[in-house]
């Protein structure tokens, strides 16, 4: 096949050598082939741009999900600094000794508890995201495969239907 693509000034041309009557039939039909097979790379550019513009898509789809579980994660991330803040704080008051008062120990240990409970619903938070983060990524490998398998599909039929269509007509 031809490298050049076939353009508007191309048809221009090739209907203007074709309608010359001093042509041979030979020298029309090397015209003909050649229009054709320009047309073909046509067709395949035509296929690989939309091809470019799913795969752009499909980039974009998957960053930008990506994004917003990182954001997340940095929200975790946030939270997870803060617990270990409060936990800081409780030792720092354990390391004075045992309260003596039932009260203050009480108010501890509901504190200790607190921390626990939002450490164990932090886990599974964090836990989830990175299902999430798994599940965007076999997503987008899958959308990958995808786009290369439609690519093909739609590329070798064409490639060999004008191959077939040329060797028929000479």
């Amino acid at each position: 096949m031809s490298e050049n693509p076939l353009t508007e000034l191309d048809l221009q041309s090739f209907s203007h050598s074709l309608s010359k009557k001093d042509r041979s039939a030979d020298e029309q039909f090397d015209i003909l082939k050649s229009m054709y097979s320009r047309f073909a790379i046509n067709e395949e550019n035509l296929i690989r741009l939309e091809y470019a513009l799913d795969l752009k898509r499909t980039e974009d789809d998957y960053f930008e999900q990506r994004k917003i579980c990182e954001e997340r994660l940095n929200e975790l991330k946030t939270q997870y600094k803060q617990i270990e803040n409060r936990i800081t704080a409780a030792e720092q008051k354990l390391t004075r000794g045992i309260p003596d008062d039932l009260e203050l120990m009480d108010k501890l240990i509901a504190e200790q508890e607190s921390i626990v409970s939002e450490q164990e619903k932090l886990n599974i938070a964090e836990t989830a995201l990175i299902k999430e983060f798994s599940t965007i990524d076999i997503t987008y490998g899958k959308a990958l495969e995808k786009l290369d398998q439609i690519l093909n599909n739609r590329i070798s039929p064409l490639l060999n239907k004008f191959k077939v269509y040329l060797e028929s007509i000479e």
